[in-house]
């Protein structure tokens, strides 16, 4: 029987992680920035730092911690979008516009929605795609099911629901900068696609570096 080394054991490991990589799901990257008037592009934004004096890596919502999932008949994000987080109301019987959103970034606003069993989930999304959101994150009221209707309107921006605790957080931390006077926190959010979406040439790249190890342990027949 061929002995089992470390050197051996590594080609399981890229293995392992390429499995990995392509099976995980969609990310939720959030994170606090300060914005002004004079902020026209969300990359060059300063990230607000933590105690000791460097820029705060944030958070990442994924299935794991967050429950995250892409809603059911919407588009998966074609690339990583990214946007202002903000509140938009009950998205029901009428939609909220930001005052702490400076004009030249309205067009880069993720709507979070809190569901509401006055309306669909979905109708709630055409709302604020109608409004021109890239994107929207929504999370449940707890007793609302989220279920398809017979009129459920084209969704043609990509949407993820999070679980209620996160959505939450992140409502309370929306409505905490938006009350607080002169504040320029805000938060800005990434959603990023399922790597087991094969959209990218890096996924296609993983995908034939884990065929050819796995002929070579076919072929060898070292590890069989």
């Amino acid at each position: 029987m061929t002995r089992f080394t470390p050197a051996k054991f590594f080609p399981f490991l890229l293995l392992f992680i390429f499995c990995a990589t392509v099976l995980a799901g969609p990310t939720l990257h959030e994170d606090t920035i300060y914005v002004s008037d004079a902020t026209s592009d969300l990359n060059s934004a300063d990230v607000e730092k933590t105690a000791d004096g460097k820029p705060s890596e944030g958070v990442d919502y994924t299935e794991d911690n967050a429950n995250l999932q892409q809603l059911v008949d919407t588009p998966e994000p074609s690339a990583n979008v990214k946007g202002l987080l903000y509140n938009p109301g009950d998205a029901c019987t009428m939609i909220t516009s930001p005052t702490n959103i400076p004009k030249s970034l309205m067009n880069q606003r993720i709507a979070l929605i809190k569901q509401n069993s006055s309306c669909s989930i979905y109708d709630q999304i055409n709302a604020v795609q109608n409004d021109g959101v890239i994107g929207a994150v929504y999370y449940g009221d707890g007793t609302t099911p989220t279920t398809p209707t017979s009129s459920k309107p084209s969704i043609k921006i990509p949407v993820f629901k999070i679980n209620k605790e996160k959505g939450d957080n992140l409502m309370n931390k929306l409505n905490e900068f938006a009350a607080t006077e002169g504040s320029t926190k805000m938060v800005r959010v990434i959603m990023l696609p399922s790597s087991g979406s094969f959209g990218g040439g890096w996924q296609i790249a993983i995908i034939v570096i884990g065929a050819i190890l796995a002929a070579s342990f076919l072929v060898s027949g070292e590890y069989i």
